[in-house]
């Protein structure tokens, strides 16, 4: 995987479709784990932020090995985006994350963000 590499434009509408993503990560002995999330927000043309709903299973996998699949649907156009991600860091709400923070009660949990460099996008066609 290479990091960094840059986001295509047509993929902002698919994150801000309002459809969970799934996020797949995997522990350093090689078990898999996926879970669903709310929101993946594109940050710049090649970073995105992941809700912080993990598990603790996730959690767990991402300090052992930083490599994740993040799997997007548009579903006006049936296809699916797979994001090669790599754990970048963690922080608070950032200003542009407010409109989905904002919407529930706050919690330090739901205020704080993953941060991903993109390592390679993949669009299928179904």
């Amino acid at each position: 995987m290479t990091d960094n590499v840059k986001l295509p434009n047509e993929i902002r509408a698919v994150m801000d479709n309002g459809i969970p993503a799934v996020v797949v990560t995997c522990s350093s002995d090689g078990i898999p784990n996926a879970t669903i999330i709310s929101h993946v927000h594109y940050m710049d043309e090649s970073h995105v932020a992941l809700s912080f709903q993990f598990f603790n299973k996730t959690i767990r996998n991402v300090r052992e090995n930083p490599h994740a699949c993040v799997s997007l649907n548009d579903l006006k156009t049936s296809s699916q985006w797979i994001l090669d991600v790599r754990y970048d860091h963690s922080g608070p709400k950032a200003p542009s994350l407010t409109r989905w923070t904002c919407a529930s009660k706050p919690s330090p949990r739901r205020q704080e963000w993953r941060v991903f460099s993109n390592c390679g996008p993949r669009m299928f066609i179904e």
